[in-house]
């Protein structure tokens, strides 16, 4: 028979843990499979873990209303680690210890993980096929929904023991705390209805009829109300915790299970395992506002309130999906483990943990996404590319077309191409100028182009081939870097070459420190960081770094340099003192830009086609997918994301870290 409160459309997929339940020897052994996941309430779930990038990632195109569609990509992945009881289901945070409580369906055990170590800390005894747990603040304890003995254990967090036992409806499997009331809400799958526990005394409060085979439960604490998903007539109940009563019925998808409550935005997420999608019911008006496509037999659903995201566990397709709160576009799809069924969030380190009832562990996902959420076509071999923020706008270097292709950072529409001289390389926006200049390595010249007019203003002409220009705001001049005429060039803005320093090797990359009154050069020839005086032009130190240094970006927070070092595979960092850190970035890295908004160090590499992902220590963090041959980057403070000028497909994708 099926279980009570379970839907038709899983049972095939719980097959393999009716054998788990047999083998246990549980009380319901003529059964088909665990119930459904029930929701946390919004509990926080699981620790940091080593990210593993881009493993068993895809981006999904979008399913929702809004948004622009991912243009392939990776996120930081998932790190199945945590060994837990047999079936694991339901699970909750708990803020007070930093520990995760999960369910065991078919031990009858509830797991302790501590979030500092990752480790299974304690292993408690409950009733009969553990389902749900939720998390009361309050009175640091844990409930525990157990589906088989009709009862919730009420569990101390102080000594990880069962302090209280209560009876409640038959089948229970979905617990959530009401935090206005210090009450515990428990949906009984055989009884269709609601029980309400009073979190202090564990007494029975009340036992509200809801429609049929009630499964996820959650609260929501700007209304005061209880929205339970039943399974058995495809709708959600509305529950007043000030009447107890059911004040509303909203038709959803097939057979809803999970339940979760955005509070950023106001609406109730619902996951329908039976119609692949989630519904987003709006907690004023209770009606559906949309419903997002995630994958096969959607069971839980967790919200990030810190990046309003939405997390979905599709246990037919042993995957999670990632849905943007506000818009409903599916931004991720993650491979976890077998059978995902309970997902909840870690408020204290920004991940998700998700239990794979298949295979007796849990999932790590980081909950920042690195994703393309934009590619844009531009001329041929483009090159290098640089931010406008005054007119919103990034202009890019095409090297074979000899031309700079213009686009609006919001609509990410091409606004103008615009004809400079051969072999545009490197550019420099001029803050105060509105200008854009422009090094033409096949001219040996300069182009300088108006940032509001979108033409050439004027061209200089330098008698050697420049590959890097950079802009020093003190002195108001530019410096160009020569890479065959070893050598960096002083020059105005209105054309007077001012000063020739020779360097020696091959200079490349270009940093202006202004809090040092220094220009910094990649010199690739030499293995070296260079440092020149802006005031005297003298070289005041040569720093050597690992072979093949190309492009350079500097923190003024932590006074450090960071350079792509090409033909080593690597990104050094370098203070006044010398080189302080190492991290290794892929095949060939070139460009590298500093994400100050998520404290991250981004290189390009063009050799495996994706950009390396660092901390600021250098440690790696993710690789993220963008085609071609990325090399310039920029970051674009204004909207929070990079561009990647991507030589090879002639396009600049908008990365968001």
């Amino acid at each position: 028979m099926l279980l009570p409160g379970r839907p038709l459309h899983a049972v095939a997929l719980v097959a393999a843990a009716v054998l788990v339940v047999v083998l246990c020897g549980a009380a319901l052994v003529s059964t088909a499979g665990p119930p459904s996941l029930a929701s946390d309430g919004g509990s926080g779930v699981g620790t940091s873990a080593t990210l593993s990038p881009g493993s068993g990632v895809t981006v999904a195109p979008p399913s929702g209303p809004g948004g622009l569609p991912p243009g392939g990509g990776t996120d930081p992945g998932v790190v199945p680690t945590v060994a837990v009881g047999l079936a694991p289901l339901g699970m909750a945070y708990d803020t007070g210890t930093a520990e995760l409580f999960v369910a065991n369906f078919g031990s009858n055990t509830t797991s302790v993980v501590a979030n500092a170590t990752n480790a299974v800390v304690a292993t408690i005894r409950v009733g009969t096929l553990p389902s749900a747990v939720a998390y009361d603040p309050t009175g640091d304890r844990v409930f525990v929904a157990n589906y088989g003995s009709h009862n919730v254990s009420v569990i101390s967090d102080v000594t990880d023991t069962v302090v209280a036992t209560v009876p409640v409806g038959s089948f229970p499997i979905g617990l959530t705390y009401d935090s206005t009331k210090g009450e515990v809400f428990v949906s009984n799958g055989g009884s269709d209805n609601v029980t309400v526990i009073d979190a202090t005394s564990d007494a029975v409060i009340a036992n509200i009829p809801v429609g049929s085979s009630p499964s996820g439960i959650a609260y929501d604490a700007g209304t005061g109300q209880v929205f339970v998903a039943n399974g058995g007539s495809d709708n959600v109940s509305v529950i007043s915790d000030a009447s107890n009563s059911v004040v509303a019925t909203v038709a959803v998808g097939t057979a809803p299970t999970g339940v979760a409550y955005a509070p950023a935005v106001g609406e109730v997420f619902v996951a329908n395992g039976g119609s692949a999608n989630v519904s987003e019911i709006s907690d004023t008006s209770d009606t559906v506002v949309y419903s997002a496509s995630v994958g096969t037999s959607p069971e839980e659903v967790v919200y990030d309130p810190g990046l309003t995201k939405l997390y979905v566990a599709n246990s037919g397709s042993d995957t999670v999906t990632v849905v943007g709160a506000v818009s409903g576009v599916d931004l991720a799809t993650i491979g976890v483990g077998t059978r995902p069924y309970g997902v909840a969030y870690d408020p204290n380190s920004s991940t998700v943990y998700v239990s794979n009832e298949g295979e007796n562990d849990l999932s790590t996902i980081s909950a920042q996404d690195y994703r393309v959420v934009k590619t844009v076509a531009v001329g041929v071999r483009p090159y290098a590319a640089a931010f406008d923020p005054t007119q919103d706008e990034l202009f890019v270097t095409n090297s074979v077309s000899g031309s700079v292709t213009v686009i609006n950072a919001t609509t990410y529409a091409t606004v103008a191409k615009i004809a400079v001289g051969r072999d545009p390389e490197g550019l420099v926006y001029i803050p105060g100028h509105s200008e854009v200049v422009v090094a033409d390595n096949g001219s040996k010249e300069l182009t300088v182009l108006s940032a509001t007019s979108l033409r050439v203003l004027r061209t200089i002409s330098l008698g050697s081939d420049p590959s890097d220009v950079t802009y020093d705001t003190g002195r108001g001049d530019l410096f160009v870097t020569s890479y065959t005429g070893g050598h960096v060039q002083v020059v105005s803005l209105v054309g007077r070459v001012i000063r020739t320093i020779a360097v020696g090797g091959h200079p490349v990359g270009l940093a202006y420190i202004a809090t040092r009154d220094v220009v910094q050069v990649a010199d690739f020839g030499a293995s070296r960081l260079t440092t020149i005086s802006d005031t005297s032009f003298a070289i005041m130190t040569n720093t050597t770094v690992r072979s093949g240094p190309w492009g350079i970006a500097y923190d003024s927070a932590d006074r450090e340099s960071y350079v792509t070092c090409a033909s080593s595979k690597v990104v050094e960092s370098v203070t006044a003192s010398g080189p302080s850190g190492l991290g290794s970035a892929g095949s060939g890295p070139r460009g590298i830009a500093i994400d100050t908004t998520a404290d991250l160090v981004v290189a390009t590499d063009s050799g495996s086609h994706n950009l390396t992902v660092f901390s600021r220590t250098l440690s790696p963090v993710a690789s993220v997918d963008v085609g071609g041959g990325p090399y310039g980057v920029v970051f674009d403070a204004t909207s929070d994301t990079l561009w990647v000028v991507d030589e090879l497909s002639d396009t600049v994708d908008v990365v968001v870290l």
